[in-house]
C-alpha cells in the first residue's frame, strides 16, 4: 500500500519497437529463431493490456497518489533532475552528496549510453497507426508527444 510507482511515458510506437528488439535477442538465444513480424503485434497487445489496467488503477484517487509520472524525454535530457523530482514527490531522502554521485555515474563510461540500441519498428511488424489507435486514451491522458498520429 505504500509503494512508490514511477511511470515513465514514451511514444508507444517507440516503446513497443524497442521492447520487441530486446525480446528478439532473448527469443534468438532461447529458441534459436522466431518470427520477427509477429513480435510487434504481440508486444502491442501486452503493453496495451498493461497500460489499460494501470490507468484503471489510477482512477482510484488513493492509488493515483502513489504514482509519479515522468516523460521519457525528460528522463533522457535530465536524468538527475528527474531523480530529484521523484525523491521530492515521494518525500524520500536525498543525501547531500547525491547530486554529485548521480553526475559521476552519468559521466561514467556505461554500456547503456544513448544510441547503443538501434532498432526498427517495421522490422517487428509494428504498425504505427494501429498502435496509436490502441493507445489513444493513454496518449491523450498523459499528453504524450508522438511522431505521427492519424486523424
Amino acid at each position: 500500500p505504500d509503494a512508490c510507482i514511477v511511470w515513465t511515458h514514451r511514444d508507444p510506437v517507440s516503446s513497443v519497437a524497442s521492447y520487441a528488439s530486446m525480446m528478439a535477442l532473448t527469443r534468438r538465444l532461447i529458441y534459436g529463431g522466431f518470427e520477427p513480424l509477429a513480435m510487434g503485434p504481440y508486444i502491442t497487445r501486452r503493453f496495451a493490456e498493461g497500460v489499460e489496467r494501470a490507468m484503471a488503477v489510477r482512477e482510484q484517487p488513493a492509488r493515483d497518489a502513489r504514482f509519479h509520472d515522468v516523460a521519457f524525454t525528460d528522463l533522457v535530457e535530465d536524468p538527475g533532475g528527474v531523480l530529484r523530482r521523484i525523491a521530492d514527490h515521494f518525500d524520500l531522502d536525498w543525501p547531500a552528496d547525491h547530486d554529485a554521485r548521480v553526475r559521476d555515474w552519468l559521466a561514467s563510461d556505461r554500456v547503456d549510453k544513448a544510441g547503443s540500441h538501434v532498432y526498427s519498428a517495421e522490422a517487428f511488424g509494428v504498425r504505427p497507426d494501429e498502435v496509436y489507435a490502441r493507445f489513444g486514451a493513454y496518449i491523450d491522458r498523459f499528453r504524450i508527444p508522438v511522431r505521427r498520429r492519424a486523424a
